[in-house]
């Protein structure tokens, strides 16, 4: 019966020590490119939307009708004033006019509430806030009986929401990927391709030890 040779290795310290002496500085290069690049392209290719809060109150307390106030920000007759609003401003030929959100936010067992506003223009969204914040003290009476309510700051100039969380997370995402990728081709280059690469390559590779080297050389104008 014949014999088969096993081709077997086992990770050890000294072919970890080889790998990372010889490759960790350019894994790590790598890593930084990967999410440098992930970074550039999360800036240049997301749509920024801004966002506008302004704070409000319920002046006597009466946080249950908050919920209807919601309801009417939803409303097309609430939408109908503010584009009307809009169409009498600065803001008439602007592409934020047409693609906008509002939102109105609260805790359940609290007067305060919020108005945010969303848009591709951060001056939009605050002056939109202020609009709204403004529309809905002069006309929620209009439509329901006890609303009262005033405004406690004006809107904040816009921001974007969640925007650095998001460049975080795909930075972060992108350096591990090109991290853990470059670490499995450049294994594989070591172990399974080529050659090998210098005396020391079966020792720490496969913990044989070196027997000795035999050096050959090669007669110029071939042999006689």
């Amino acid at each position: 019966m014949e014999d088969k040779m096993k081709f077997v290795f086992r990770f050890n310290s000294g072919m970890a020590h080889r790998l990372v002496k010889k490759y960790l500085l350019i894994t790590i290069l790598i890593a930084v490119l990967f999410g440098g690049l992930s970074g550039a392209a999360t800036m240049t290719l997301k749509k920024n939307v801004y966002t506008s809060t302004g704070q409000m109150v319920q002046n006597d307390n009466n946080y249950t009708l908050i919920q209807s106030y919601k309801q009417f920000a939803a409303s097309s007759s609430f939408t109908t004033i503010l584009d009307k609003k809009i169409a009498a401003s600065r803001w008439q030929e602007s592409n934020a006019s047409k693609n906008y959100t509002i939102a109105i936010g609260n805790n359940s067992d609290s007067p305060f509430f919020s108005v945010s506003v969303a848009s591709p223009n951060k001056y939009f969204s605050e002056f939109l806030t202020n609009t709204a914040m403004q529309t809905l003290v002069s006309n929620l009476s209009q439509y329901l009986s006890g609303a009262n309510v005033s405004i406690v700051s004006e809107a904040s100039t816009g921001y974007i929401s969640g925007y650095r969380k998001i460049l975080i997370k795909y930075t972060i995402v992108a350096a591990i990927l090109g991290f853990v990728l470059s670490w499995l081709i450049f294994i594989a280059r070591e172990l399974f391709i080529g050659k090998i690469k210098d005396e020391d390559f079966v020792e720490d590779v496969f913990e044989i030890n070196k027997l000795g080297t035999i050096t050959l050389s090669e007669k110029k104008g071939g042999s006689k």
